[in-house]
């Protein structure tokens, strides 16, 4: 538990030699490989990544690397939000600097 009160559920390793890391940087299918289109076996591991998560209790899925919202482009997963990092972040800047044009 966090000093927020927020339960971190995380990829166990094998969840994470499996799917996640191969549906990455593996040269036959990963996206670093093949990002446009998505390889559907890198989609497909993914998404079994992130029901696993659903299925532990997560009540939210963050996609923390900026790989893998391009293979997971739903808002949601069995009962789990999916939260794209790299977009909250995009709007966390453009809310700053929209901010900092009101002060200049």
């Amino acid at each position: 538990m966090s000093r927020y009160n927020i339960e971190v559920i995380q990829p166990s390793e094998d969840i994470q030699d499996l799917f996640v890391h191969p549906s990455i940087y593996d040269t036959s299918y990963g996206i670093k490989a093949f990002s446009n289109p998505v390889n559907q076996k890198a989609k497909e591991n993914l998404g079994m990544a992130a029901t696993y998560l659903s299925r532990k209790g997560a009540q939210a899925v963050i996609l923390g690397c900026t790989e893998i919202p391009l293979a997971i482009q739903y808002e949601k997963i069995e009962d789990s939000l999916i939260i794209d990092a790299t977009t909250v972040l995009a709007s966390a800047l453009i809310k700053e600097s929209k901010k900092m044009e009101m002060i200049a």
